[in-house]
């Protein structure tokens, strides 16, 4: 019976720990099957670590819920041969950086925004089907070019090594006239020359074929 008590204040020590905001072992070993296997059964994943199928269902759904993970689909960059670009810029005003991310929080082709210390203040990756799209992004429109930019810098990334896969934001309903940033495709001379294949949430975006 002591034995049973010391085991039942044990759970409730590790379920506190877990609601309390912290991944422990379990969690993140969790999390480096799903990394290595996203199509790992919760059975699979109890089997390999020891515990229920159920147990590892309460686990990924507390992960979930808590802010830890969201299970998203990772592409292969290289694969679908897609161009990015990180892109580091300087913005004055502090007032000027929420500004910035408000416009481009929603830009399909943004793989990451964050603030950063250094001679930056905003790091950025973004990504293109092609060059000449690429070359669009970067130096005709959309963020780089923005007004409330004081200067940048762009580095072209080539192959990549780790990760592999990364969260693409693939717009699959593009109702829009005007980009989420404010520009307009069908304004654009690139665009109507035929050197930029629009913004990804608008209806004058070209489709790209995955991998060419």
């Amino acid at each position: 019976l002591h034995s049973l008590r010391r085991r039942q204040r044990q759970m409730c020590i590790r379920d506190r720990y877990n609601l309390g905001g912290r991944m422990d072992k379990i969690d993140k070993r969790i999390i480096s099957i799903l990394e290595e296997k996203p199509s790992a059964t919760l059975t699979e994943i109890g089997k390999i670590i020891g515990i229920s199928h159920v147990a590892v269902r309460k686990r990924v759904q507390r992960l979930i819920s808590s802010g830890f993970m969201k299970m998203v689909p990772a592409f292969n960059i290289d694969q679908l041969k897609y161009k990015i670009a990180v892109i580091l810029a300087e913005v004055g005003d502090p007032k000027h950086l929420n500004e910035l991310f408000s416009i481009f929080k929603d830009c399909p082709r943004m793989m990451f925004l964050s603030t950063s210390i250094g001679q930056y203040n905003v790091f950025s990756m973004m990504y293109a089907e092609d060059d000449d799209t690429l070359e669009s992004v970067i130096s005709f429109c959309s963020f780089r070019t923005h007004k409330l930019i004081r200067k940048s810098e762009v580095i072209v990334l080539c192959v990549s090594e780790v990760p592999k896969y990364i969260p693409l934001n693939i717009a699959d309903q593009r109702s829009l006239k005007v980009a989420p940033c404010g520009v307009r495709c069908d304004k654009c001379t690139r665009y109507k020359d035929n050197k930029c294949r629009g913004c990804p949430a608008t209806i004058y975006y070209r489709e790209a074929t995955f991998g060419h």
